[in-house]
């Protein structure tokens, strides 16, 4: 879903900078190394990359993956990934009971105030606010094998 998103975003951004009559246009295969970068960090965001490392995974400098992901989807690499990490944890938060500590390791932080504080931050409140505001449902652990039981 995402990657259609992205190729989406590009298409439009090739059109905007024609139209512009920008000198700045980047070739195809950047942005095809831009959308294996944007697939890389989704399937890896437990996994702490720096971005040198995942520029060299798709074949660009560190600064010329900066500056596609800028053109193409007007942020930071690490802007993005902090999104991508936020947005996951919102979605653990709404449709799981993972411990707020399990859903900071899955996104990638290795400190639960510093994923509270971005959290806040981009949301407005604490993590654990969203999931009281947004009524997840807990069922009781009472099946004879441990697993949870619907009311």
């Amino acid at each position: 879903m995402a990657y259609g998103i992205l190729v989406l975003r590009i298409r439009q951004l090739q059109k905007d900078i024609r139209s512009e009559g920008r000198n700045t246009m980047l070739r195809r295969s950047e942005m095809d190394r831009t959308a294996k970068a944007v697939r890389i960090i989704e399937e890896n965001l437990e996994e702490l990359r720096t971005i040198p490392e995942i520029a060299r995974e798709v074949g660009l400098n560190a600064n010329k993956l900066q500056q596609c992901f800028r053109e193409i989807l007007g942020k930071t690499v690490n802007g993005f990934i902090m999104e991508k990490r936020l947005a996951t944890a919102r979605s653990l938060l709404s449709n799981t009971d993972y411990t707020l500590s399990t859903i900071t390791s899955i996104i990638g932080y290795h400190s639960q105030s510093y994923f509270s504080k971005k959290f806040r931050e981009t949301y407005g409140e604490l993590p654990s606010e969203f999931r009281k505001n947004k009524g997840l449902k807990r069922f009781p652990k009472n099946n004879s094998d441990g697993t949870e039981k619907p009311r």
